[in-house]
C-alpha cells in the first residue's frame, strides 16, 4: 500500500510534487475511509479535480512511469532503449535535469522509501531505505554504495553488473532477491489504467471474469442496467480468421503483431422480456458489444479490476472515473473501497474527474480531496483540500465553482456572460 509518492520535473510538474494517502490528524471523520498501520492511518480512497489539461492524466502518467521502469526496465536495458522519461519543457532550466521519483511503501509492518532521479541516457541516483530504525540498504550516486549486513542480495557481482540505464533494485529482483522481490512485487500492486484505455480495462475485465465471475456480476447487477446474466463463449482461431486478408496488410500486421495464437470471443448478456402485464415472458440474449451501451461496457471493464484490486489489496487508480458512468455508480465505487467488509485487505483507489457531486462532505474527507491547477508558466501543482484549511462543514461543490479553491479552466469568452 502507498503512504506517499513524490515526483518532480516530469511531464507538466516543474516543482516536487508530494501525493500523500496519510489521514489528516486532527480530522476524525469517515472513519471507515481510512485505516490503521503501524506507520499511522492510511486513506483507502482519493479524488483529483482540476480543469482539462491542468495535469490529472500527467499525474497517472507519472505513477505509470515509476511502475513500468521499476518491473519492466530490465528489457528496455538490455535493447538500449532510451528511458521513457519526459522533463518539464518549458523552462530552459529543467529540460536536461532528471526527473526524480520516490514512493513510501508499507510492507507488513516495514515501511519501504524507494526512489531514483532518471534522464533518458541514465540513471542519475537511487536509493532504497528501511523503517522504523532507519536503514540505508542501498544508495546509488554514480557508484551504488550497499550494507551487507542490511541487504545481504546486494552482492559486488550484481552491481558490477547493473548498467549506467537500469535501476539496481530491477537487477537485485531479477535475481530472486528476497528484499528487492518484496519491494518490487508491491509496486507490480500498482495498477494505472489512463483514460484513453477503456477497450483494455474491458479486454481485462473479460480476463478475469472466470475468476471474479461473483463478483462482477453483483456490480453489474447492482449498478441496475436491466442484465440478468452473461455468457462469453471464446474459441481459437486462424490468423486469417481473426483478421480477414480484405483488411489492408498494414492493419493486419499491427493487429496480430507479437501474437502466436488468436481468439474470438462472443459475449452476449442476458435480459428478461416482459408482457404488458409486466410478467415475465422469457429471456432475450443481446450482443455486448453491438447492442449494450457504452456506459454499460465501462461499468463491466471497471468491474473486473476493481473485483481484481479488492481480492489482492492493490492500489488502482483509474484517470478519468466518471467518465459515462451516472454519479451514483461513483459513489457506489468509493462505498466499496471504503467499506471494511467489502475491502479487508485495504486496497487503495484513486481517480481522477469532473463529477463535483462527489464535492461533499458527506461523502468525502478534506484529505481524499485533491486538485491540479496549472500556472501561467505551464507547471502542474497537486494540493489537497486539508491544505487550504477548509472546515468540514462546508459545501465544497458549490464553494469549487465559486473558484475559491483553484483549479477551475478560465474560458475568456464567457467573462460578462451574466450581464447579457
Amino acid at each position: 500500500m502507498i503512504k506517499n509518492f513524490i515526483f518532480q520535473n516530469f511531464l507538466s510538474f516543474k516543482e516536487e510534487t508530494v501525493f500523500t494517502m496519510e489521514r489528516q490528524k486532527n480530522d476524525a471523520s469517515h472513519k471507515e475511509s481510512f485505516f490503521k498501520t503501524s506507520e499511522g492511518d492510511l486513506l483507502r480512497s482519493a479524488i483529483v479535480y482540476g480543469a482539462n489539461a491542468s495535469g490529472k492524466s500527467n499525474f497517472s502518467k507519472a505513477l505509470v512511469f515509476f511502475q513500468r521502469f521499476v518491473t519492466e526496465g530490465l528489457k528496455l536495458s538490455l535493447a538500449n532503449s532510451p528511458i521513457q522519461t519526459v522533463p518539464f519543457l518549458l523552462d530552459v532550466n529543467t529540460q536536461s535535469m532528471p526527473s526524480c521519483f520516490e514512493v513510501e511503501l508499507l510492507i507488513g509492518e516495514i515501511r519501504y522509501v524507494y526512489g531514483f532521479e532518471v534522464t533518458q541516457d541514465r540513471v542519475h541516483r537511487e536509493w532504497l531505505h528501511q523503517y522504523p530504525n532507519k536503514k540505508v540498504l542501498f544508495d546509488r550516486n554514480g557508484t551504488i554504495e550497499t550494507s551487507q549486513r542490511n541487504l545481504k542480495e546486494a552482492t559486488s557481482d550484481l552491481k558490477e553488473k547493473t548498467r549506467s540505464n537500469v535501476l539496481f533494485l530491477t537487477v537485485l529482483a531479477s535475481y530472486n532477491g528476497e528484499v528487492s522481490n518484496k519491494i518490487v512485487d508491491e509496486i507490480k500492486k500498482i495498477t494505472v489504467f489512463p483514460a484513453d484505455q477503456k477497450d483494455l480495462m474491458l479486454e481485462y475485465s473479460f480476463q478475469v471474469y472466470p475468476r471474479y465471475k461473483d463478483k462482477i456480476d453483483r456490480m453489474i447487477f447492482e449498478s441496475d442496467v436491466g442484465i440478468k446474466a452473461f455468457k462469453i463463449a471464446q474459441k481459437e482461431v486462424t490468423k486469417d480468421e481473426f483478421v480477414p486478408p480484405v483488411f489492408p496488410e498494414q492493419v493486419r500486421e499491427f493487429l496480430t503483431a507479437g501474437k502466436n495464437k488468436f481468439v474470438h470471443r462472443q459475449v452476449s448478456t442476458v435480459h428478461t422480456m416482459y408482457d404488458s402485464k409486466g410478467t415475465e415472458v422469457k429471456d432475450v440474449e443481446f450482443d455486448f458489444f453491438a447492442q449494450e451501451s457504452e456506459g454499460t461496457k465501462r461499468i463491466f471493464g471497471l468491474a473486473g479490476i476493481i473485483a481484481e484490486a479488492l481480492d489482492k489489496g492493490n492500489v488502482l487508480m483509474i484517470d478519468e472515473l466518471s467518465a459515462s458512468l451516472h454519479p451514483f455508480l461513483c459513489r457506489y465505487i468509493l462505498k466499496l473501497f471504503n467499506s471494511k467488509k467489502e475491502n479487508p485487505k485495504n486496497a487503495q483507489l484513486i481517480f481522477t474527474t469532473h463529477d463535483v457531486s462527489l464535492l461533499d462532505s458527506e461523502i468525502l474527507r478534506r484529505d481524499q480531496i485533491w486538485f491540479s491547477e496549472k500556472d501561467r508558466y505551464g507547471s502542474s501543482k497537486l494540493f489537497s483540500l486539508a491544505e487550504i484549511g477548509e472546515r468540514k462543514d462546508l459545501n465544497y461543490g458549490k464553494r469549487y465553482f465559486e473558484g475559491r479553491y483553484g483549479a477551475l479552466p478560465y474560458i475568456n469568452s464567457l467573462e460578462g456572460i451574466d450581464q447579457l
